[in-house]
Order: C-alpha cells, then sequence, then structure tokens
C-alpha cells in the first residue's frame, strides 16, 4: 500500500517520489524476511522471467558512451516500476489481500482529487487550464489516466474490491473526464464501462427485469431532464472541447516527436540508441509520448519484442482462465495496447504495476485452475467426479 500511494499519489512532488523506491525496498526485505521465518511462501514463478530480462537489458544499454552521462533518472524509474510492481504482484501470490491493493489505489485517487479540488500540488487552483494541472501529478494526462487505469484495476476483481470501492471507482472515472479534459480518459471511459459490465453480466443476467426497467426508467429520465443541459454546456466540459477542437497544436507536436523517434530508431535498428536516448537525442528534451516510437528509439527491436512479450504472456495465460476473467483481462491488455500511442509506459509506475498483478494473477488462477482438475487419469476410476461432466468447479471466484 505504502509503495502505490508513493509512486502514484506522491511521485511529481519533489523529494516525496524518492519513497517509491524505499516502500518497493521494504517490500521486498519484508517479503524475503516472511520466507526466511516460514511465515509465507517466496513466490517466483514464471512470470517474473520476462520483467527481470527486460530491466537487465535496459540497464545494460542505459551504459553511456565515453563522454555522456549516464540516463540516472530514466535508470532510477525503471528499476523502481519493476521493483515495485514485481513486488506487488509476489505480495498478491504470497497471500496479501487483493484488497490490500484497492484500498490503496483508493487512498491514491481520492488524494489526487482531493489536491486538485482544494489547490494543492503543483499549480494553484483557478481557471480552467489551472484545475487541469493542478493537483500532486501535475499532468492532465496523467492524472486522468492515473484515475481511469485505476479504477479499470479496482474493477478486475469486483467482489474482493468490495462495493465502496468499486463505486469510487466510477466516481473517479466521472472526476477525470470532467476535470481533467485528458482526451485519453475521455475514450477510456467507454472501455471502461463494457469492463463494468463484463464483471456484472452474471447479476445483470440474474435480475434481468429488474435491470430492464431500471435501465428504461434512468435513460427516459435522463434523456427529459439532462439532454437540454448537456447539448448548452458539453463545450464547457474540458475533455469534450478539446476533442471537438480541429486546431490543436499538441497533437501535431507529439506526432512530430513519434516520427523523430522513428528516424533515430533507423540509426540503430535491432538495439537502439540506449536508454532514454530520445530525450538526449530528438532535441525535444522530453519523452515521445508514443511508447512504440520511444522503445524503438530507445532500446531497438529487441527491447520492444521484451517489453511485449510481458503482455503476450498475461494473454497466452488467461485464454485458460473462466470466461468472465478471461474476456476482462484480454480487453483490459489490448486497453494498455491502445493507450501506448499516446504515452510512454515503460517506465511508468502504475502501468507496470498493473501489468506486474494482471501476470501474476493470471499464473496463480492458471495453477489452481490446474490442481482443481483432480487425480491423475490412473486415478479417475475411483475419483468422486465434481460439478458438471465436462467443467471443473474452481476454488476461486474471479
Amino acid at each position: 500500500m505504502g509503495y502505490i500511494v508513493a509512486s502514484q499519489a506522491l511521485m511529481a512532488v519533489g523529494g516525496w517520489s524518492r519513497l517509491g523506491f524505499i516502500f518497493a525496498a521494504l517490500l521486498f526485505v519484508l517479503l524475503l524476511v516472511g520466507y526466511l521465518l516460514r511465515i509465507g511462501s517466496l513466490p517466483l514463478g514464471n512470470w517474473v522471467f520476462l520483467p527481470l530480462v527486460f530491466v537487465s537489458y535496459c540497464l545494460a544499454r542505459g551504459v553511456p558512451e565515453v563522454g555522456q552521462e549516464w540516463p540516472s533518472d530514466a535508470l532510477f524509474s525503471l528499476i523502481t516500476a519493476f521493483l515495485g510492481g514485481i513486488g506487488v504482484g509476489m505480495g498478491i501470490q504470497a497471500g496479501v489481500p487483493f484488497r490490500a491493493l484497492v484500498y490503496a489505489q483508493v487512498i491514491s485517487s481520492l488524494c489526487q482529487i482531493g489536491a486538485g479540488l482544494y489547490g494543492i500540488g503543483t499549480e494553484p487552483q483557478g481557471g480552467e487550464e489551472e484545475v487541469r494541472y493542478a493537483g500532486l501529478a501535475g499532468n492532465a494526462n496523467e492524472l486522468g489516466l492515473q484515475l481511469t487505469l485505476g479504477a479499470c484495476l479496482i474493477w478486475f476483481l469486483p467482489k474482493k474490491a468490495g462495493a465502496a470501492a468499486c463505486a469510487l471507482a466510477l466516481a473517479a472515472v466521472a472526476y477525470a473526464i470532467c476535470t481533467t479534459g485528458s482526451r485519453k480518459a475521455f475514450l477510456m471511459m467507454p472501455v471502461f464501462l463494457f469492463l463494468v459490465s463484463i464483471q456484472m453480466a452474471a447479476y445483470i443476467k440474474k435480475h434481468r427485469a429488474l435491470f430492464a426497467l431500471a435501465g428504461i426508467v434512468g435513460l427516459g429520465l435522463a434523456g427529459i431532464i439532462l439532454t437540454p443541459t448537456i447539448l448548452e454546456n458539453a463545450k464547457d466540459i474540458t475533455a469534450i472541447s478539446r476533442t471537438l477542437d480541429p486546431y490543436d497544436s499538441s497533437f501535431d507536436k507529439r506526432s512530430g516527436m513519434a516520427h523523430q523517434a522513428v528516424r533515430l530508431w533507423h540509426e540503430a535498428p535491432l538495439f537502439g540508441n540506449g536508454t532514454d536516448a530520445f530525450r538526449r537525442l530528438s532535441g525535444y528534451g522530453t519523452y515521445a509520448h508514443n511508447n512504440y516510437a520511444e522503445l524503438l528509439c530507445d532500446l531497438g527491436i529487441a527491447g520492444t519484442m521484451l517489453f511485449y512479450a510481458v503482455h503476450l504472456y498475461i494473454l497466452f495465460m488467461c485464454l485458460r482462465l473462466p470466461l468472465p476473467l478471461r474476456v476482462y483481462c484480454c480487453v483490459f491488455v489490448l486497453l494498455l495496447l491502445v493507450l501506448d500511442i499516446g504515452y510512454v509506459s515503460y517506465y511508468r509506475k502504475q502501468t507496470v504495476m498493473i501489468l506486474m498483478v494482471l501476470a501474476s494473477i493470471v499464473t496463480s488462477c492458471h495453477r489452481v485452475r490446474q490442481t482443481a482438475k483432480g487425480p491423475s487419469a490412473g486415478q479417475m476410476s475411483t475419483a468422486r467426479p465434481v460439478g458438471r461432466p465436462g467443467f471443473t468447479r474452481l476454488p476461486v471466484r474471479g
């Protein structure tokens, strides 16, 4: 919980961002002590292999040439992101309740929302543009992504998360849409609602008449009461006005960054120009706002394939899970792949943590499913069948 709050709510606050590394290291110490004292296990499964290889590759490509400076900030962020993400995933496999992760995510979201509302953080509260950049994140897109991706993670296992946390996740997404002006958050909203509907599908099916009636009445009342107000004030909502604006200089600038990253990649196609090379060589002095272009420029084809091998591993493992969890996991990972078009994620702490949590959970669920298949073929004649023929009842439900 300390790592999640420090790496999300406090990451842009000067000095406090170092707490993320401290809590990540402390988490590993606690896991090791628990293993040595035989309080818990130290779950180093196959899901840890690919992230460790990717981090090792980034460290190797981060060694500067003679006369150049070390990319210390980028490497520190990368190490903190993967150290903390792997630690959180291992903690869940070792028995830490998923609800602890949910509480930490809720605390982070509430800190960000409270800071934005009361003008605490990098910018004072004031006009529309100041609100977009107010708060602890100091960046509208970062705040929108934190709130919406955190909401998706909370709804990954809604029964374990609890009704209160799920309701707060919905409120956080609404806040992100209305205040940050982030088009990424605005475009994520229908995907998030689709993910919510996947998790509620069984409950809706059980009470379909009630939901149908509530839906008809709710849509009718919303149409009568809200439509005139929405049409009159739609352009006052920052995300909508920015989406409808045909003259957006930020899009042209970020498109130019991506093209520059691809041009730099052509100079070193296989292994790239080195970790954080785009910031150093492009002339922009910042990241490329496109994870694919940034990875190709910095780490080449080899590094890009290593990073996205984690995504492929999650997709492969989740194909063996029960249907609702399988669909949710696939859509969630595909959403992360789409979002990578608009921001750099390979050292972003929340994104890396989500990947590590998904990898650890799908691996654990797969092991439970394999264990629940029962005795071997030679013992099947004396085994008592469980559930309906052809189906396996899992002890853990998503």
